[in-house]
């Protein structure tokens, strides 16, 4: 029985073993896969947005000019007029998060909120990533109201705003 108790350099040398294992196979991993291996996390994490253009644009227009297909729509959504933003993104240390980005569409004279967006995010796909991102506004009818578009882009858990661009006032369609 005494014969299977192992010695205390027995033990030394048989964690070793399991240490030396582990780290290699943790190396060869890493080294076939680069993409599993952790990134260290960012120094600096935060957004910039700016404000570009804004365009009177159609709905119709707006899918023309990003390329998107106007077949699933019918004629009445087409011709809906609105206002094309464009804005300017920088972001850094959100690499392929989902980063929630929203607009809403304010009265100019009292403040309040006409319209606002639902369901969109931006993807930052470099660890520091600039872009320029063009969203559409419906905007109601009459030349007689001014409105203005705040953009705002928050983090992922969406709990932080982590940059805001409002555009100039404009008239109505």
């Amino acid at each position: 029985m005494d014969s299977l108790r192992l010695r205390p350099h027995q033990i030394a040398k048989a964690i070793a073993a399991v240490v030396t294992f582990a780290a290699t196979m943790t190396g060869l991993i890493f080294g076939l896969w680069p993409t599993l291996k952790p990134t260290d996390p960012p120094a600096t994490k935060g957004a910039t947005l700016s404000i570009e253009a804004v365009d009177h644009v159609s709905f119709g227009q707006y899918l023309d000019r990003v390329r998107l297909s106007r077949s699933p729509y019918r004629p009445a959504q087409l011709e809906h007029r609105g206002v094309l933003v464009f804005f300017h993104v920088t972001v850094k240390g959100y690499l392929n998060k989902h980063l929630p980005l929203e607009w809403q569409l304010l009265d100019a004279r009292t403040g309040d909120q006409v319209a606002r967006s639902w369901g969109l995010s931006f993807i930052p796909r470099a660890g520091a990533d600039n872009n320029s991102v063009p969203i559409w506004v419906p905007v109601p009818r009459g030349r007689d109201r001014r409105f203005f578009v705040e953009v705002q882009l928050l983090d992922n858990r969406r709990a932080t705003p982590l940059g805001r661009a409002r555009t100039n006032r404009f008239s109505g369609t």
